[in-house]
């Protein structure tokens, strides 16, 4: 870094005296005709070769939300741009777990039965990048989930990349939001009949089915590439179908519509 400050410094000081040379009348040339298209190149070799720095570690926290003795949860997820990683394993009594870089906001309560959370970024959040050439990894989530209790999950991310794991969750209703993201997805293994919806604008989508799971899978896209194994699924009717799924004791319904992604799904 001391090398590119020694640069910037002896630009300015250059610029300074031929700004100064003009001033006095003592250049035969036009000096903004020179100065402008200078500027960028000097711009664009910095970006180039520019060593890139460590980004500022962003503050983390821990979080846990408690059943408070309902059945049954329902939790919202609006993440934004980084890293999300979702799964079981929340403690006994907990509804929810995880650690959050970056921060988060939180709301809980109790409808009866059923208790309702929600998860958000902080609006002050900014991502830390150029001039200093240093990306930040934006929010960071790792949350997991009670493996016990029936659950709503409805999730809304940006440009991330992100992981859903809910082979050991009894998701009864997974609805996902995603626009430049990069999402693999298992689906529940035992959580009964299920059913998936997710619309997605650019990026990739793998689906991984459990061997045990049969499934229902209907899609709609604009230019995207969705490759679906016929072997388990074969097409009959517009619709990709195990053909065990009527009977099936665990079974997911899945609805795809996306834009220009890439979906795949095992």
């Amino acid at each position: 870094m001391r090398r590119w400050g020694i640069f910037w410094g002896v630009a300015l000081i250059a610029v300074g005296g031929l700004m100064l040379l003009d001033n006095l009348g003592l250049l035969g040339f036009d000096i903004w005709a020179l100065l402008g298209p200078s500027f960028f190149v000097a711009l664009g070799l910095w970006v180039l070769l520019a060593k890139p720095v460590r980004a500022p570690a962003i503050e983390g926290e821990s979080l846990s939300i408690s059943l408070q003795g309902a059945t049954q949860g329902s939790v919202s997820i609006r993440h934004g741009a980084g890293k999300l990683q979702l799964g079981s394993g929340a403690p006994a009594g907990e509804l929810l777990s995880g650690t959050f870089e970056g921060g988060v906001g939180q709301k809980s309560h109790v409808e009866g039965e059923l208790i309702k959370a929600s998860l958000r970024g902080p609006s002050s959040f900014v991502p830390h990048f150029w001039p200093t050439r240093s990306w930040s990894h934006g929010l960071n989530w790792n949350v997991t989930l009670n493996d016990d209790v029936p659950l709503l999950l409805n999730c809304r991310t940006g440009a991330s990349e992100t992981s859903f794991d809910l082979r050991g969750l009894k998701v009864q209703d997974f609805d996902l939001r995603c626009g430049a993201s990069d999402v693999t997805l298992w689906l529940p293994e035992a959580a009964g009949h299920s059913r998936v919806d997710i619309r997605g604008g650019m990026g990739s989508i793998r689906i991984h089915v459990p061997e045990d799971v049969a499934a229902r899978i209907s899609h709609s896209s604009g230019m995207s590439d969705i490759s679906i194994d016929p072997s388990r699924f074969p097409k009959r009717n517009g619709v990709h179908e195990s053909p065990d799924f009527d009977s099936a004791v665990n079974r997911v319904e899945v609805r795809i519509r996306t834009g220009m992604s890439s979906v795949e799904i095992r």
